[in-house]
């Protein structure tokens, strides 16, 4: 089997494309919110919530495409499917659909590789994490593990989180979640200020205290599933530079003054720098992948005039040409081209228009259509008003309503099966009550099951109701004959019809397409 044309990679396919524009419009509500985000918390939040509403809305736009996929292969396993009109005679969005279902096979490997790179990085980072955490030293420092201890406090932090050192590190970080831990880079405490490993200690606590170790492998986690969306980027970049202003502002309320933290920060890179055992080149930045550092302590002097500039500027050089805007932009583009490809579904795409009908169905209460079916007996003809009533009232197409009572009955209202369906469209009894209790008819009784009228009328109804379900008269007449569960499960391929219900489905069929010619087939 070709996995490339399985419902899950159909699925993944369709769910790939609407994640353009659902990507673009989570990215612009996030810039809209960004004006009325006036704390780095609130900015954080919004943009980790549109980075998880857009892993939300892409698990569940691939299950509801998974199901939609699902239906439409086992239909064209089992159904002969008609023949596709010719380039020429459609229009532009089934061109561009069909355009998108060549290139689905190309699309699903290209967004495998790229997530399986992406994502095989950000394993090999927990990996080197987890390193990182088997070769440190714990601190032997009791004035440290104090300062620690006294620091968690101050910031609300309920239990001690342990001290240690890495060789392997150039600056603080924290590292686990049910068992956190800080690393500091080997003799950090005699190089530096009693005031900046404060500080340092103290900005990791922040991040311990806001759960930002759990929070950041989710956001790299939405990164990798949407590398190829540059709204994504965008989002991302503005949680980590709001994550690091939101530690700099606990820092602030509970350790250090401004002036005194900014400072801090200054001294710990120069620290850094200073090292022998430093490879970077000097970092803008405290930590990896945390805020520009002249950003931050810009905001940390001067909050009123920087916290503006900093909220939509880019994070790292390499993303520089993206603008504030491209949410906007990136919304129009993927709109356009999901618009223009709809929903996957065979066929022309008029045919998935709100305006057009599901075979064998009419309008409600068209009264213009009529029965019109040359060679129907005059058992059956006999019922003509009947018959048309019942239709319009229920939306379903005069000829086909009589085709199934030609089938059902031949026509007799008086017939019944020996397993005791009844009258003209053979209504099992707890099929009719059913029908009747659905639709809320309190005079439902057995014996009006011989009326020509009730009969129609609630054999229409249900035939309606496989039409709608289906979407075409075969599956509905074999939905009618034998029963939407065995369908279902027909379709699925866990189910064989019953020959009755298989020749059924035959006949309809074919005295459908047959019944505007001048005999019945034979």
């Amino acid at each position: 089997m070709n996995l490339l044309a399985t419902p899950a990679a159909i699925a993944l396919a369709w769910a790939l494309l609407h994640g353009l524009w659902q990507a673009a419009l989570i990215a612009l509500i996030v810039r809209v919110a960004m004006f009325g985000a006036r704390t780095p918390r609130a900015r954080f939040a919004w943009a980790w919530s549109g980075l998880a509403a857009l892993s939300l809305a892409f698990v569940l736009t691939w299950r509801v495409e998974f199901e939609a996929a699902q239906t439409l292969l086992a239909r064209a396993a089992l159904l002969a499917a008609p023949p596709l009109p010719a380039p020429a005679s459609v229009g532009l969005r089934a061109r561009l659909l069909a355009a998108f279902e060549l290139a689905m096979p190309w699309i699903v490997i290209a967004w495998l590789l790229g997530a399986s790179y992406r994502l095989t990085r950000v394993g090999l980072g927990f990996a080197g994490v987890r390193r990182l955490r088997a070769t440190a030293r714990q601190c032997l420092d009791a004035n440290i593990e104090g300062l620690a201890r006294e620091l968690g406090e101050r910031l609300g932090l309920t239990r001690t989180t342990p001290i240690a050192e890495s060789d392997a590190l150039e600056v603080p970080a924290v590292v686990g979640w049910l068992r956190p831990l800080i690393l500091l880079p080997a003799g950090l405490a005699a190089r530096v200020e009693p005031q900046v490993l404060e500080a340092a200690i103290a900005h990791e606590l922040a991040h311990l205290r806001r759960g930002d170790y759990l929070l950041n492998a989710a956001i790299m986690i939405s990164e990798a599933l949407f590398f190829h969306h540059p709204c994504v980027w965008w989002m991302a970049d503005l949680a980590r530079r709001e994550r690091e202003h939101a530690c700099d502002d606990l820092v602030v309320a509970s350790v250090q003054p401004p002036a005194r933290y900014a400072r801090a920060l200054l001294d710990l890179e120069l620290a850094r720098v200073a090292n022998p055992h430093t490879t970077s080149a000097p970092s803008p930045s405290l930590g990896a992948d945390g805020a520009p550092l002249r950003a931050r302590v810009q905001r940390l002097l001067h909050p009123d005039t920087s916290a503006t500039k900093t909220m939509t500027k880019p994070l790292t050089k390499h993303r520089e040409h993206l603008p504030s805007w491209i949410p906007s932009l990136a919304l129009v583009a993927g709109l356009g081209l999901t618009f223009a490809a709809p929903a996957c579904g065979p066929g022309d795409s008029d045919a998935n228009s709100p305006e057009a009908l599901v075979e064998g169905t009419i309008d409600l209460d068209d009264t213009t259509a009529t029965l019109d079916v040359p060679w129907l007996p005059a058992s059956v003809t006999a019922h003509r008003e009947t018959i048309e009533a019942a239709a319009h009232h229920h939306g379903v197409d005069p000829d086909l309503l009589a085709i199934v009572v030609l089938l059902e009955s031949g026509g007799d209202p008086q017939a019944q099966s020996p397993t005791g369906a009844r009258g003209l469209m053979q209504l099992m009894p707890a099929t009719a009550a059913q029908i009747a209790a659905e639709r809320e008819l309190s005079e439902y009784e057995l014996e009006r099951l011989w009326d020509p009228a009730y009969n129609l009328d609630l054999g229409a109804y249900f035939l309606s109701q496989q039409l709608e379900r289906w979407g075409e008269v075969e599956l509905a007449a074999a939905s009618y004959n034998g029963g939407p569960q065995l369908v279902e499960r027909w379709l699925a391929g866990e189910a064989a019809l019953s020959e009755e219900t298989e020749h059924y489905r035959a006949a309809v069929a074919e005295l459908w397409q047959a019944r505007h010619a001048a005999e019945r087939p034979q």
